[in-house]
């Protein structure tokens, strides 16, 4: 069964501020079609919803991103995450499954700053770092396969990422932040895929 929450109990569930939860939701999310429709109305986010509002409060409070900076990270890494599985309803990345970069567990995420001397913006790019096994966890440890270290650039501009020096390196560690998510909320671990969780 889908479980849904209001503003106040995520706030409430990740000790936060309700007006710092609400900011990051309108800065992040789209406007709620039912929100205009009905007076009183308060909003239910969906868990991957809630997902991706306190992923761009890490962004915002932990890594100091600003929040477009952080709702341009979210934007650009949504296909990546929905094919790991940690956005579970995220279209994911075909280009990523037919390589089999899925499951991985203990995920870091390098978050680096490309600009170009020509170009006044500054964009972007990404890099993963972790274990994964193409095997499922349903089986037992002897008869699975090691897992592997892998370093996968996730850059949605890879000749640019390739060609041009990464700065401000920041690192998102996606194990972490999503084992903090699913406590807080008391969410089985069951829903996620077992690889995002180390033993």
């Amino acid at each position: 069964m889908l479980r849904y929450f209001t503003s106040r109990e995520l706030s409430l569930k990740f000790n936060l501020n309700l007006a710092k939860w609400k900011r990051w939701s309108r800065a992040f999310l789209p406007p709620d079609p039912l929100g205009g429709l009905q007076s009183g109305y308060a909003r239910q986010y969906s868990i991957d919803q809630a997902f991706c509002v306190y992923l761009g409060g890490v962004l915002v409070s932990e890594l100091k991103f600003t929040l477009p900076e952080a709702g341009q990270i979210l934007d650009d890494l949504k296909s990546w995450l929905g094919a790991a599985g940690i956005y579970l309803n995220a279209k994911s990345d075909q280009n990523l499954i037919d390589r089999q970069l899925k499951p991985i567990r203990e995920c870091l995420i390098l978050v680096g700053v490309i600009k170009k001397a020509e170009e006044d913006r500054q964009r972007f790019c990404y890099a993963m770092s972790g274990e994964l096994s193409a095997q499922p966890a349903e089986l037992e440890p002897e008869t699975r396969a090691p897992l592997q270290i892998v370093k996968y650039p996730i850059s949605v501009l890879p000749a640019l990422a390739r060609d041009n020096p990464w700065t401000h390196l920041r690192v998102l560690n996606m194990t972490n932040i999503l084992a903090e998510f699913v406590s807080a909320l008391g969410i089985d671990r069951g829903f996620y895929p077992a690889e995002l969780f180390p033993k």
